[in-house]
């Protein structure tokens, strides 16, 4: 919903979040140091990302917010540390990534790890950088954190919207 006019209300409303996108990590645009395997399975991805490496992405949005950063992950060695970053350099995120597999292990063990970032709309440039050595990724996935706003009850951004008597004023 998108609202124009200074002084709108309305008595009920759903919002629908926006559904997951994925991108997987062998689609970047630019790189710094990165390999793209093929998995077992057939699967692409980018193995054994080493300090100092990264991968750049673009992503579209139609909307500003904040969204959840998923990363399908697998880290063969010790510890690993991603920082993800937009195009500016500012750090969204730091994900902590524990031990997983066994170097020279075929079979990798994959998780998701997830945080919560604020995108802009339009173009926006992510950056997935090696803080520490070495771990693999084979997509991200951004989903939007869409308040859940139903019969004018919760809200979660009360600079634009007021809740009154069961009713959603947009200001």
């Amino acid at each position: 919903i998108r609202v124009t006019s200074p002084n709108w209300s309305m008595d009920n409303f759903e919002c629908i979040p926006i559904g997951p996108r994925t991108i997987e990590a062998e689609e970047y645009y630019e790189t710094s140091g990165v390999d793209t395997v093929i998995s077992e399975d057939g699967e692409q991805f980018i193995a054994s990302i080493g300090e100092g490496k990264y991968a750049n992405y673009r992503l579209i949005l139609r909307s500003a917010g904040t969204y959840n950063l998923g990363l399908k992950v697998s880290c063969p060695r010790t510890n690993g540390t991603i920082r993800v970053e937009d195009g500016n350099g500012n750090i969204l995120a730091r994900y902590q990534l524990p031990k997983t597999s066994e170097i020279g292990n075929k079979e990798r063990k994959w998780y998701e790890v997830n945080k919560y970032v604020k995108l802009n709309e339009g173009v926006n440039t992510i950056k997935v950088f090696a803080e520490s050595y070495s771990w693999d990724i084979e997509k991200l996935v951004f989903s939007h954190k869409t308040p859940a706003i139903i019969e004018g009850q919760d809200i979660s951004d009360t600079n634009t919207a007021i809740v009154e008597n069961g009713m959603v004023t947009f200001k």
